[in-house]
Formats: C-alpha cells, sequence, structure tokens
C-alpha cells in the first residue's frame, strides 16, 4: 500500500514497469503477486497511470464504483471519496470502463464524469494533458465549483477552508492556476470569483464579496 497525505505526492515504478503519480490523500494497493498473473490495484483518490503495454495481462484499476480496464495506456482518474463524481481523462490508448450498470469503451481525448448517485455518464471532449497538469505543481479545473476547488486546495496545502456563504460554493471557475502556495493560488481565483477569504485562526473562511 502506499498513501500520500495532504500536501503530499508520490511516484511509484510498479513491478511491470508502470508509472504512477499518486496525487495528494490518496491510495494505491497492489498485491506481492502484481504481474504474475494479473496486474490489477485499487486506488483512493487521484493518480496518472502511464501503463506498459502487456497485451496478455490487461491492467485493471478497482475504484469503489467503477473499475477500469486497459492494455497499454495513459490516463487520470480522480476518484476521491468525498467528491460525488468519478473522473476519468485518457491520454492515449484505451481504456473500458465498466460497473454493474454501465460498460463504455473510451477514446484519447475524451473525459468521463461518472455520479455515484445516478449511476450515469457525462461524455465531453478536452484537451487531456490540462488534466495532469498536477502532476507538475500546477492545477487546471473547467467549469469546476468552487466548493470541489477548495477540497483539492485543501488537500494540496493541507489546510482548512471554511466557507461563510451559502452561494459561493455553488460559483464555477474555469482555469489554470499555477504553483506557488494556497494565497497565491486564492488571490487568483479572486480574481473572477466574488468572495474575499480572511484567517481565523489556522482556519481560512471565505466570505461573499
Amino acid at each position: 500500500i502506499v498513501k500520500t497525505e495532504r500536501g503530499e505526492k508520490s511516484t511509484i515504478i510498479l513491478p511491470d514497469g508502470t508509472n504512477v503519480i499518486l496525487n495528494s490523500s490518496s491510495r494505491l494497493k497492489y498485491s506481492n503477486d502484481y504481474g504474475k498473473k494479473n496486474r490489477s490495484v485499487d486506488l483512493e483518490g487521484e493518480a496518472y497511470f502511464d501503463v506498459t503495454r502487456d497485451t496478455k495481462k490487461e491492467f485493471i484499476v478497482h475504484t469503489n464504483n467503477l473499475d477500469i480496464k486497459v492494455i497499454g495506456t495513459s490516463f487520470n482518474i480522480s476518484s476521491y471519496t468525498d467528491t460525488k463524481d468519478i473522473t476519468i481523462v485518457l491520454l492515449k490508448g484505451k481504456v473500458k470502463i465498466q460497473s454493474a450498470e454501465l460498460s463504455y469503451i473510451m477514446s484519447p481525448g475524451e473525459k468521463i464524469k461518472y455520479n455515484k448517485n445516478t449511476k450515469k455518464i457525462i461524455k465531453e471532449d478536452v484537451f487531456p494533458t490540462d488534466y495532469i497538469t498536477w502532476t507538475k505543481g500546477d492545477l487546471y479545473f473547467e467549469k469546476e465549483s468552487l466548493e470541489n476547488i477548495m477540497k483539492t486546495l485543501s488537500r494540496i496545502y493541507d489546510v482548512e477552508i471554511r466557507f461563510d456563504s451559502n452561494k459561493l460554493p455553488n460559483e464555477y471557475f474555469t482555469g489554470t492556476i499555477p504553483g506557488g502556495g494556497i494565497q497565491n493560488a486564492l488571490n487568483i481565483l479572486m480574481l473572477t470569483s466574488p468572495f474575499y477569504y480572511e484567517m481565523d485562526g489556522s482556519v481560512i473562511v471565505l466570505k461573499e464579496k
């Protein structure tokens, strides 16, 4: 088991040469005999996978709600327990996502959002490299709620963020936030979002402008 705490990232090379970058507050689990009979891992959180091709043994990522099956490919999965969606972005190759309710084969450049409550998927064509900027310290969001963005920032910078407003969590933001600390990230978001922030001890509180 490889775990990252809030504010950490980790790079793992699996026995078959598959490269995995694990984002903050994430957990990757694989067996001691990985690669001998199968190539199967369990993921909680977010990870970028660059999978070594092996036509005899497919690579499977198990999440709480979906299985993602591949032969050799590059893709990103975000499957945190505190978010309502599982998001998968395919950079190259093909992956098959599977649950009790559905089965779908993705193509490169596609983003899939699987809603854990409705059990349905939303498909979208994207620039997939935008969604792995976190591996280099930057963050990209597309039509993302401030609620989910603050959850991401909390994990990455290991801070507590609260809303002093019912309206702000449902504001949306699209853009790239370069690395540089939590204050830098909040200052960029404030340019287009109607909030300001104050410190309450060690807690950051967001308030409506």
